[in-house]
């Protein structure tokens, strides 16, 4: 793509914890993934948007910050800018006061610009947008503040929306206008296996979008795929034990007069199925919550 381009990312989620379904190694193949993406807007000269969530905790910590510090100092010929997102802020608040973003900021590593998280009433007057806001490509019944990239685009005038939060990747491109919500570089859980997570590079004149690819590694050299098998062992098994108890208790409303001793079925159940110990005991504490 020739022509003035910018390269659109964002919910980086800098984090020094490891998330449950990865194994170690997680903090450098985001560091790497990162590199990568800085030494790309190098490459083709382009500025880099970033759509907030920078970080998944406001205040990493410090030898964390230090680390990016030195690498954003090393591309400091990288125009880097940004919006805060909710995990860049305190207490997932409109405060980032003494937070890591707020350092980025201040040091003018990064151009603090855009609408942040929570904030409901600025209107940016200019080209370019940020926004770290819930932008769906379509209708999510399961976020309930989120809205379509169609309905986000009536709010706004700008020509080039940048959204973050979302972490599945899409865009929308209307006539003259173009809405890109790049989505998460990190396949953080389980279920995010088969997400590819990209780049995209926009020409700000044409509009033209181009999706670029962040390397990663294999599945099975960065997923602890042993306890992702066992947590889908064990959700298959109180799925089919929560299947079984609905129809002990759709039997028990037709059979008039009967009052079982609800528990000592549950169990009876339970054993039938042949359960491991911490479906045992994930069953066992319910139990003890519900009669407490």
């Amino acid at each position: 793509m020739a022509g003035n381009n910018i390269v659109c990312s964002s919910d980086w989620h800098i984090t020094a914890s490891t998330p449950a379904s990865r194994l170690p190694g997680y903090q450098q193949q985001q560091f790497n993934k990162i590199v990568w993406i800085l030494a790309y807007c190098r490459k083709i000269a382009s500025p880099l948007y970033v759509a907030g969530d920078i970080f998944e905790k406001a205040r990493e910590p410090r030898n964390l910050l230090n680390q990016y510090l030195k690498l954003f100092v090393e591309y400091s010929d990288v125009k880097i800018c940004a919006c805060a997102g909710q995990h860049d802020q305190l207490w997932h608040s409109k405060d980032i006061s003494d937070t890591n973003i707020e350092v980025l900021f201040s040091s003018g590593l990064f151009q603090h610009i855009g609408i942040d998280w929570g904030d409901t009433n600025s209107v940016i007057d200019s080209d370019i947008l940020l926004s770290h806001f819930c932008v769906t490509d379509k209708p999510n019944k399961f976020i309930d503040y989120s809205v379509t990239a169609k309905d986000y685009l009536s709010t706004v005038a700008n020509r080039i929306v940048i959204t973050g939060d979302y972490h599945q990747a899409h865009y929308l491109k209307t006539e003259n206008r173009i809405l890109i919500n790049p989505g998460s570089i990190m396949r953080e859980a389980s279920d995010t296996i088969k997400r590819k997570p990209s780049i995209y590079v926009v020409n700000i004149e044409s509009l033209d979008l181009e999706t670029i690819y962040i390397p990663i590694e294999p599945v099975e050299t960065v997923f602890n795929m042993e306890m992702i098998k066992t947590k889908k062992d064990i959700k298959n098994k109180l799925d089919e034990t929560s299947i079984d108890i609905t129809k002990y208790i759709e039997t028990a409303k037709k059979q008039q007069g009967i009052k079982p001793n609800f528990p000592k079925c549950v169990d009876e159940i339970i054993q039938s199925m042949k359960p491991t110990e911490q479906v045992k005991q994930e069953v066992t504490e319910m139990m003890d919550e519900y009669y407490s």
